[in-house]
């Protein structure tokens, strides 16, 4: 892997954990006007000069809105308890996995570790049911008869997962 991508960049620690073979950490932020903080700007190039690995693009993307990183541009995107933030800021968590889906390259992962439930809505089961009809479609959620395009076809219809799960477990964070 190449690029990795952080939904919802809040400090350098990111750049401390990825693999060395990463080349170029991309950001994105909870906040509603798109722009990086300048704390975070701070700990990411204190981060990556330390490290002497990845190179750190401060992008001043939404989490929600990727309007900066092309189409299947990314090798893995990750996500490390932004929704619940992305929620408190306004900002649709939802998106954000739909748009880690587009700058996803094919056969990339999307790595995350999110609270399970959203007010009432499961974050597991979302990523699980997001596909297309066809290659062609964009991207949707497929639950039960919700319209997945522009030509009326429902989950019924064949249907193709956008992320493969190769695993999951439960944490339990005690902070």
């Amino acid at each position: 892997a190449d690029v990795c991508l952080q939904l919802g960049t809040e400090d350098g620690r990111p750049v401390t954990f990825i693999p060395r073979t990463i080349e170029t950490f991309i950001t994105s932020t909870v906040e509603p006007d798109g722009v990086l903080p300048i704390s975070v700007r701070r700990q990411l190039t204190q981060q990556e000069k330390n490290r002497g690995a990845a190179r750190v693009s401060m992008v001043d993307q939404r989490a929600d809105d990727l309007k900066d990183t092309p189409d299947e541009s990314v090798d893995v995107v990750i996500s490390l308890q932004a929704a619940a933030r992305m929620k408190e800021k306004g900002l649709d968590w939802k998106k954000s996995v739909q748009e880690a889906a587009r700058v996803l390259k094919p056969g990339g992962r999307f790595l995350f570790v999110e609270q399970t439930d959203l007010d009432g809505e499961n974050y597991l089961e979302y990523v699980g049911n997001l596909g297309v009809a066809d290659p062609d479609t964009e991207i949707q959620n497929t639950e039960k008869g919700e319209d997945i395009g522009n030509d009326g076809k429902t989950e019924e219809d064949e249907s193709f997962p956008t992320f493969e799960c190769l695993g999951y477990d439960d944490v339990d964070l005690v902070l």
